[in-house]
């Protein structure tokens, strides 16, 4: 191959920054790299081109039946690793097409689920999973919270480069902030007890820049940052977080198909169901496309307005059934029929 793998990956790294790429992103895009180039060299593939990438796109396909939003995550990956690292960019292949994503119905959570759920979370965590239920964030948005995003005064969250690197204002739930002051005055403890017996000798206005830039949910783990070159702790990490989730559904004798994903469908829905102007929860939730919140109306609304000709069965047998005099008989039959006649007009 003309370049090494240490090359590759750092052409890959240089254009995912130069393209603005999410860290998250650009990691993902590498591992797909990664794979590709050990497939190829395991091959003799010298020079990979679109013919390889068909080749390697139908491969983990078929023997690690992938799903199909993972197959074009693959593609897109490669498809950016020749157009923006190597500069070599290729058609789309047609060998091996993007795949038909299955578009599921989002999943809410019944009041009785949710309550069963919080009950059962690790005390210590619930905080940001109520985030998610009540205030629609994503659980990548979760562990990205600083203090300085908290404006208590308001009632205001600061959502700092959301999906789409877009920032957006969300109101927090008078029950959830006083929750997270009291969470932040013992987190504002163990930072003070943290900094002073690193022996960090800071000014009052640095002390309180650095504090205003600490995680508001941290894990047990340390890091040295590069710029400053003082130890901070990590964030809380996604991965952990819906391993707590998963723990706790199994725990709650609940679906194991349910993710951290469902509490945030589970707060568009009820914006829905009290009828929240589509434009403002378009905000709310960070969507770049109403078609995307739009989803939550259509499958809302189209299940509300269905009538089973069932109920109407049942409605009318027990008209029959009930031992009333001609007079009343008539009342109820007039009443039943309003009762269609409104229905029909609401649809």
């Amino acid at each position: 191959m003309k370049y090494s793998l240490a090359q590759i990956i750092q052409l890959t790294n240089d254009a995912a920054k130069a393209r603005r790429l999410s860290p998250l992103t650009a990691e993902i895009y590498i591992r797909w790299i990664k794979r590709f180039i050990g497939y190829c060299q395991r091959r003799g593939v010298e020079n990979p081109g679109e013919e390889a990438l068909s080749s390697f796109i139908i491969a983990i396909v078929t023997k690690k039946n992938l799903s199909g939003s993972t197959q074009n995550q693959a593609l897109n990956a490669l498809l950016f690793y020749f157009r923006y690292a190597l500069r070599e960019p290729i058609s789309k292949p047609k060998i091996a097409p993007r795949a038909l994503i299955h578009k599921n119905v989002p999943t809410s959570l019944s009041d009785g689920e949710i309550e069963r759920l919080f009950s059962l979370l690790p005390t210590h965590l619930r905080i940001p999973f109520k985030l998610m239920y009540g205030c629609g964030l994503r659980i990548g948005e979760v562990v990205k919270l600083r203090v300085q995003d908290l404006r208590m005064e308001e009632s205001l969250l600061f959502i700092r480069f959301g999906k789409g690197k877009k920032d957006r204002l969300v109101r927090l739930p008078k029950l959830l902030l006083e929750e997270l002051v009291i969470h932040l005055r013992k987190r504002h403890a163990f930072f003070s007890e943290f900094v002073r017996r690193m022996q960090s000798h800071l000014s009052p206005d640095n002390l309180a820049k650095r504090w205003a830039n600490e995680p508001i949910f941290i894990s047990g783990r340390t890091y040295r940052d590069e710029t400053t070159q003082s130890l901070k702790f990590s964030p809380l990490s996604t991965s952990y977080l819906q391993r707590v989730f998963k723990a706790t559904l199994k725990e709650a004798e609940m679906r194991d198909t349910i993710t951290p994903h469902a509490l945030r469908h589970t707060f568009a829905t009820f914006a829905v169901r009290n009828k929240v102007n589509l434009r403002e929860l378009q905000e709310v939730l960070g969507h770049a496309d109403p078609n995307t919140t739009a989803k939550y109306i259509d499958t809302y609304t189209s299940v509300k307005n269905v009538i089973s000709p069932l109920d109407l069965l049942n409605e009318e047998k027990e008209l029959d059934e009930s031992e009333v005099d001609s007079k009343s008989k008539f009342q109820l039959s007039t009443w039943f029929k309003q009762m269609i006649s409104k229905r029909q007009s609401k649809n």
